[in-house]
């Protein structure tokens, strides 16, 4: 406390920084709050008694939560609950900042908080960490803003040109400079028409033209209008040069990239391979299967015993209406040898206690009837509903003949299957058109 640093240089201008104190750092934390706010027409003592009473309700056990949604005057979070962004120190004021941080266990609530909004009831809400990975996708986005990320790429541009032999030509560039109207530095400059001559080059093949410059110079009016500000036109010129100089240097660069760093070749050639590959299945197997509508009726005529809709059944579902347990295990017992309407005669001879209803279902959506049980005159276990107090049962009357589905009924799993026949055809295809030679001896020596 009390250094004075050298003069700063930034974007803004020349800083000169005197330290006042040191503090560790927080970190972050996350909370939710309850306001009542200053609004100059209620009485103070009116909102803090308001402020006091809520509190008590907080500590008596009543949700915080709740509490916010109804009670909170900040309109932004009462919505959420009170729940507040994680936040570090210099984001609200001091007092609310330090009142937060002071609580040191998750759920724990301040006391009535007094700021300049009006008066705060804080809970903690956790107290999150940030590990080095999180800390990288945060940052990550904003180091091309920063200005050392400048500094880098003009260190790399610099590089690039020395190690191409860059040179300008300085009677091309002149020509251009004296080229400039009056109005270069406004939206009104109409580019001037030069015969088109070499102005520098980037390695061998590499070459940019005055024409080149000039179509920069037309593209970039608002960088010039801005430039109108602080230089004159010649000075305008070298600025933007120098900034259309580095954005080819960078491509160069770029584009160099495989020759000049052999991993990153192989990647781009992974990637680039991936998307053909991705391309040619996309024409040769999944478009193909949706659009080829031909193609698609011959492969489901020719496969139309596997498209079915589930099993069907006549059923009928018995229901013990009052309960009585043992009669229940009687009746389930009389129909497993009696047709319904004689198990109904039996059991309602006195008064109605047995229902039964008969109506088709498909078999798979009827629990307590397995799969590999089904058959005509199967009955099902005994289940009992609790809301009703009933027991119910079921028995298969009748099997019905399998109905197979129409293309319309069955499209989607067509087109599925039909891929699956199209790429295995398509790679029988390749095999016979490229022979794959595989060496038994390495595979073993891999295997081992």
């Amino acid at each position: 406390p009390g250094d004075i640093s050298e003069p700063i240089l930034t974007n803004l201008g020349y800083h000169i920084v005197r330290v006042e104190g040191r503090r560790p750092s927080k970190g972050k934390i996350e909370v939710a709050q309850i306001l009542i706010r200053k609004d100059g027409a209620t009485p103070e003592e009116k909102n803090i008694a308001k402020a006091e009473k809520i509190l008590g309700m907080v500590k008596g056990g009543e949700d915080f939560t709740m509490l916010a949604k109804t009670l909170s005057q900040d309109e932004n979070t009462a919505k959420n609950g009170g729940l507040l962004k994680p936040f570090g120190i210099n984001t609200y004021e001091r007092t609310f900042e330090e009142a937060a941080f002071s609580l040191q266990n998750d759920g724990d609530v301040t006391d009535i908080i007094e700021t300049r909004v009006g008066w705060h009831i804080i809970k903690r809400i956790s107290k999150p960490t940030e590990d080095y990975a999180s800390f990288e996708r945060r940052i990550k986005p904003q180091l091309s803003k920063m200005q050392r990320y400048k500094m880098i790429e003009d260190i790399i541009a610099q590089e690039v040109l020395d190690n191409q032999g860059y040179q300008r030509d300085e009677k091309n560039f002149l020509e251009i400079v004296q080229s400039m109207g009056e109005d270069f530095l406004t939206y009104k400059w109409v580019k001037p028409s030069l015969d088109k001559k070499k102005l520098f080059s980037i390695g061998k093949e590499v070459s940019y033209h005055n024409v080149d410059f000039l179509d920069y110079l037309k593209k970039n009016t608002r960088r010039r209008i801005q430039l109108s500000k602080e230089t004159t036109k010649e000075e305008a010129v070298d600025v933007m040069y120098d900034e259309f100089l580095k954005e080819k240097a960078m491509k160069f660069e770029e584009d160099n990239l495989e020759k000049k760093y052999p991993d990153f070749a192989s990647l781009m050639r992974e990637y680039e391979e991936g998307i053909l590959l991705f391309e040619v299945s996309k024409n040769e197997v999944w478009d193909k299967a949706s659009k080829d509508t031909s193609g698609l009726k011959v492969f489901f005529d020719n496969n139309q015993k596997d498209y079915f809709f589930p099993v069907e059944a006549s059923v009928a579902t018995y229901t013990m209406l009052l309960p009585l347990k043992k009669m229940a295990t009687e009746a389930h017992k009389h129909s497993e040898e009696n047709s319904p309407e004689e198990t109904l005669k039996k059991f309602n001879e006195h008064k109605k206690i047995l229902e039964v209803s008969v109506e088709t279902k498909t078999l798979e959506k009827i629990k307590d009837l397995p799969r590999n049980k089904w058959k005509e005159g199967m009955v099902s276990a005994m289940s009992h509903n609790p809301e009703t107090d009933n027991t119910v049962f079921f028995k298969i009357l009748e099997l019905l003949p399998r109905r197979y589905k129409t293309l319309d009924d069955s499209r989607g799993y067509v087109i599925a299957d039909y891929q699956q026949y199209l790429e295995a055809k398509w790679i029988e295809d390749l095999k016979r058109e490229f022979k794959v030679d595989i060496k038994e001896d390495v595979l073993e020596g891999i295997i081992k």
